[in-house]
């Protein structure tokens, strides 16, 4: 998140907008394997609807 200089909400949206995969691989390894497909179908945190 430093080296895109994300530090609001905003930013992470944007960043998300542009890269939908920002952050996902760091964030999977903290959910439970019972979990993962789920997290990952559901990402990136945001709604499209914009």
């Amino acid at each position: 998140m430093l080296a895109k200089k994300v530090s609001s909400r905003r930013a992470l949206e944007a960043c998300l907008k542009e890269d939908p995969q920002f952050l996902l691989k760091e964030l999977t390894p903290w959910i439970q394997d019972e979990h993962r497909a789920s997290f990952q179908t559901k990402w990136p945190p945001i709604s499209s609807k914009e």
